[in-house]
């Protein structure tokens, strides 16, 4: 079964800020689709099933603080489990690296320095899953980042989003709920193709 897993810090005060847009475009799908998310313990996780198109989907927020998000991956799969099924993962995260709204589908990559991600690699002991990165720093007219340097980029990525931003992250709600449906029933390249076009 694919598992989708949208990755953010769990309490109330992060709902909009740009660390949890892997959250924020996960419940939203869900809440399309009128798929119930319910709390499970021992994974440390809101996680539901539903269909997408004809295929069972799982999907899963951790409820860990991001840096620790492989707990909950951990807890899923097991030492035992087959590498095979970690290709049937899709984990879904903020990208400070891309402008704000672009998508990007990689696998086998390295994190960039996400501490989410960095804690999912160490709980599968692989990197051989797939990820679909979102960018969230505005850029100029140019098209060049205007991110923050050094430790002002913490508070930056756990702070919220402006108005004008959340409502350009719209469109990108939308592109997402596309890039899974297509990841779901044409598989991983289609959608990579799909995502990763500008």
């Amino acid at each position: 079964m694919l598992t989708i897993i949208g990755l953010g810090n769990p309490l109330p005060e992060y709902t909009k800020t740009r660390h949890n847009i892997g959250e924020h475009v996960v419940s939203a799908f869900v809440r399309g689709e009128d798929i119930q998310l319910s709390p499970k313990k021992l994974f440390l996780a809101l996680m539901g099933k539903g269909k997408v198109g004809t295929k069972s989907v799982q999907f899963v927020l951790p409820q860990t603080f991001m840096n620790n998000s492989g707990k909950t991956v951990k807890a899923m799969y097991p030492d035992s489990t087959s590498k095979d099924e970690y290709e049937n993962i899709l984990v879904i995260h903020d990208d400070v690296d891309m402008p704000l709204g672009v998508t990007k589908i990689m696998f086998d990559r390295n994190s960039g320095g996400h501490k989410g991600v960095e804690s999912v690699n160490r709980a599968l002991k692989t990197k051989k899953y797939y990820r679909l990165k979102i960018g969230v720093v505005p850029a100029d007219s140019k098209g060049k980042l205007r991110k923050p340097v050094g430790e002002k980029m913490q508070n930056f990525i756990v702070g919220a989003f402006n108005d004008a931003e959340w409502t350009e992250l719209k469109k990108t709600t939308k592109k997402v709920k596309e890039i899974i449906e297509t990841f779901v029933s044409e598989g991983p390249a289609k959608a990579m193709e799909m995502s990763n076009r500008r």
